[in-house]
């Protein structure tokens, strides 16, 4: 993750498998969370999506699934800040407006201005770009997401499947590290004959503490 975080990579999906008990959760919030590697600390964006919470339909796990990432994003109320603020956030399709929609229109007057506030909230809206704009934004102080998709295992089978795709589609769109955790005979089903042997991905195994010990 840290060489991930570090270079400029086209996405990158990690798979966390162990069995019911083992400890993914924690393991995830400590190490994205409580007590992160330094390289996490200097270049991460984390962010824990907990799937227990997570509605029981494909379009609307995909809606939650950039909700919750837009929400992570949006440190210090960046989308909620003054209308200057945002236009310098949507730059790259104000400028474009600025030569077409808003053309013919003379700046600062009443119509540009209303006609100009209507496309800040369409673009507002689109939940894709807007989460490619914050990404934008915290990009060049260096930062980048690790999102995890955590109890996967938790949703029916049917759903796990769109949930992986789903993670593959954000890792490439944002550009950042996506880890699932998921069930040891999941994970083992899912790369023989699932989803997952479709995709190169690195998995990694977090065996169950010694209960004794424990």
């Amino acid at each position: 993750i840290a060489q991930s975080l570090e270079k400029q990579s086209a996405g990158e999906v990690l798979i966390l498998y162990g069995g019911k008990g083992a400890g993914k959760s924690t393991f995830l919030k400590r190490l994205l969370y409580f007590d992160p590697p330094q390289a996490f600390t200097l270049h991460a964006l984390p962010i824990i999506i907990d799937c227990l919470r997570a509605p029981q339909d494909d379009a609307e796990l995909s809606r939650f699934f950039w909700e919750e990432i837009t929400k992570a994003l949006n440190l210090n109320g960046l989308l909620d800040s003054p209308m200057d603020d945002l236009l310098h956030l949507f730059e790259d399709r104000y400028e474009l407006a600025r030569k077409q929609e808003l053309n013919g229109f003379q700046f600062g007057s009443a119509d540009y201005l209303r006609e100009r506030n209507a496309l800040v909230q369409k673009w507002r809206n689109d939940a894709l770009y807007v989460v490619r704009r914050l990404m934008h934004h915290w990009g060049k102080v260096g930062r980048k997401a690790v999102i995890a998709f955590d109890n996967t295992d938790q949703l029916p089978p049917t759903l796990q499947d769109y949930c992986f795709l789903s993670a593959q589609n954000i890792a490439r769109e944002l550009q950042c590290v996506a880890i699932i955790s998921m069930r040891e005979e999941r994970y083992c089903r899912a790369r023989t004959s699932g989803v997952l042997d479709a995709y190169q991905n690195s998995g990694f195994h977090l065996a169950a503490p010694d209960l004794v010990g424990v």
